[in-house]
């Protein structure tokens, strides 16, 4: 829970950029091994993180709105 937070803010320090699983996980190495989609999912839910899955479900970027 305490990384999920700490991801959270960081995200939140980088409004507007998206971010796939890999380069949180290089900004992050405690979630190596870690499915990130159920790690971020309560930020998700919680409205702090959006998805872009445009470019298909396997190519999912994670991001925090600006405005």
């Amino acid at each position: 829970e305490e990384v999920r937070v700490r991801v959270g803010r960081w995200m939140e320090g980088h409004k507007g950029q998206q971010f796939m699983a890999g380069d949180l996980i290089r900004e992050f190495p405690e979630l190596d091994g870690v499915a990130i989609s159920l790690f971020i999912k309560p930020l998700v839910e919680a409205g702090t993180v959006k998805t872009d899955t445009s470019e298909g479900n396997r190519r999912t970027k994670y991001f925090v709105a600006e405005g």
